[in-house]
């Protein structure tokens, strides 16, 4: 499934130069080498069980494990699970697991799971908490390599879910038990299991890990480490690679004006994303006038140029929105949404809503003021919310450019509510039960990416959750398909592009891509 997600940015890459295969310079891994891996910001955290976030999530996932991975094929496969069984009524999931230890030398056991699972992942992980957690009835482990999960109920996704990028990291008892996971210390400074060890967080600037020695998979990693580095500013991080300074920025953090431009360079290379589409979102506030009115919300979506943020914020790649759900995702999508034929842009017919409305014009031909909030740092975002600002103005609304940093953004917008408009980014995991229900369904208003417009809907929420029960995916897929057709109508969120995005990356670096998640840095080797 991965294969055929990604294969419209495979195409798109191909006018940007030389195919990456054709620049590498041994077919055969070689160990050995530091790579250097840019994000953005400052890290929030390095423990992947208790966020969402991207940047958290690259590095988090090269300390941590999950049970399973997802290869390109969209297959389970196994990683601290050895193998697994699963009953006839979907209820219960019996794994077997790998014999390896903590990065201190503590053994990992069946113990590690049920903790992590109910003490961490459950209460702490946005899509595991909100979609998983409440469906766990019992977590047994029979001895310390062999742990039972009973679940309440069917639940589809629940093996996608226990990967490490997917909220399913798994975590040391004996370092949390007792403990709050977003305040302990150690979420800063881990322990896992996986190919590479913490060693250093300089504020600020960097952080530094080393090559696991003792990693129970013979021969990996073949790095001797990684070093991230915190780019804020843009422009230095493709400056970077185009230095030899950096070998790898995820495509979060690739400004979409540089793809050209890396694409030519033969030192360096474009890969497609080993993420399901991702989708950018304009929040509306509904819990905040004139928001709180649907008339309003697809009039203002209507005005807003989606094709030109296509053009403008993503050099032409991927696709303006034009349904709730990315329509990458075939089996869950319906052909008979299209935003463009369902909300042509009208300014006379928004003026007059406006009028309506009572929002009339001042003597300064102003209506209200309204915010754009986003993270600072991200162009994409600052163009999209700047063809906002240009679209509005056309009918009397001013609005404000609020970038902020992520420390300061998300509490502001999941928690304190306080914003008009909120841009945000969001991955779909390839499945709408792990990333597009938390943006709609009520039980994860609150949560840092989660439900940020406040919306809430007892049968959207009664929807989602019986389409997530279904093991068939073409029912599956019915369920999604009426979900749509009421957003689509109540508009809480505005789809304004879809894209899979590509990686950039050193020719030197190798091996990484081809999992759907972080990227396999365990697998990852430097040519010589």
């Amino acid at each position: 499934m991965l294969k055929r997600l990604l294969g419209a940015t495979a195409i798109t890459a191909l006018f940007l130069g030389p195919p990456a295969e054709g620049r590498a310079q041994s077919a055969t891994p070689t160990p050995g080498g530091t790579a250097v891996v840019v994000v953005a910001t400052e890290l929030q955290t390095l423990n992947p069980a208790i966020t969402s976030g991207s940047g958290e999530g690259v590095i988090g996932c090269m300390i941590h494990e999950g049970l399973v991975e997802i290869d390109g094929d969209g297959n389970i496969v196994p990683d601290l699970a050895r193998s697994w069984t699963i009953s006839e009524d979907g209820l219960t999931y019996t794994f077997e697991l790998a014999e390896t230890n903590w990065h201190d030398g503590r053994p990992f056991t069946a113990r590690d799971v049920a903790f992590s699972f109910l003490n961490v992942n459950a209460k702490y992980a946005p899509l595991f908490a909100a979609q998983l957690g409440p469906k766990i009835a019992a977590i047994e482990p029979q001895g310390d390599h062999r742990v039972v999960v009973r679940l309440k109920e069917p639940f589809g996704p629940f093996l996608r879910m226990l990967t490490c990028w997917n909220g399913g990291a798994i975590v040391p008892e004996h370092i949390y038990t007792g403990s709050n996971p977003t305040t302990n210390p150690r979420s800063s400074a881990p322990i896992g299991t996986g190919p590479f060890r913490f060693e250093e967080w300089r504020t600020g600037d960097s952080i530094r890990l080393s090559r696991n020695t003792n990693y129970r998979k013979p021969g990996r990693p073949y790095l001797d480490g990684i070093v991230v580095r915190f780019m804020p500013n843009a422009p230095s991080r493709v400056q970077a690679m185009l230095a030899g300074e950096a070998d790898y920025i995820q495509k979060y953090y690739l400004p979409v004006s540089d793809i050209a431009t890396i694409g030519r360079n033969r030192t360096l290379k474009l890969e497609p994303a080993s993420q399901a589409p991702n989708h950018l979102l304009g929040f509306f506030n509904v819990r905040r006038a004139p928001f709180n009115d649907a008339r309003l919300r697809q009039a203002l979506f209507s005005l807003v140029d989606r094709r030109f943020i296509q053009a403008a914020a993503f050099s032409r790649q991927g696709e303006p929105g034009t349904a709730p759900f990315p329509v990458g995702i075939t089996w869950a999508a319906d052909p008979e949404i299209n935003y463009d034929r369902m909300y042509p842009a009208n300014v006379a017919a928004t003026n007059a809503l406006l009028d309506q409305m009572g929002l009339r014009r001042a003597a300064n031909g102003q209506r209200l003021r309204a915010n754009v909030t986003f993270e600072v740092g991200i162009p994409e975002r600052l163009r999209a919310a700047t063809a906002i600002q240009a679209a509005w103005r056309q009918v009397g609304i001013e609005v404000e450019l609020r970038p902020l940093e992520p420390a300061v953004l998300a509490p502001r917008v999941f928690r304190d509510a306080d914003f008009d408009i909120g841009l945000f980014s969001y991955g779909t995991y390839g499945d709408p039960a792990l990333g597009i229900a938390r943006i709609y369904i009520t039980s994860m208003i609150g949560f840092a990416n989660g439900n940020g417009s406040g919306y809430s809907n007892p049968e959207v929420d009664r929807l989602f959750e019986r389409a997530a029960s279904l093991a068939d995916t073409r029912a599956r897929g019915d369920v999604y398909r009426q979900i749509q057709r009421i957003l689509a109508q109540e508009m809480p969120v505005m789809t304004l592009h879809e894209n899979r995005g590509v990686d950039a990356a050193s020719a030197r670096l190798n091996g990484l891509w081809g999992y759907e998640g972080a990227g396999r840095f365990g697998e990852a080797w430097l040519a010589r």
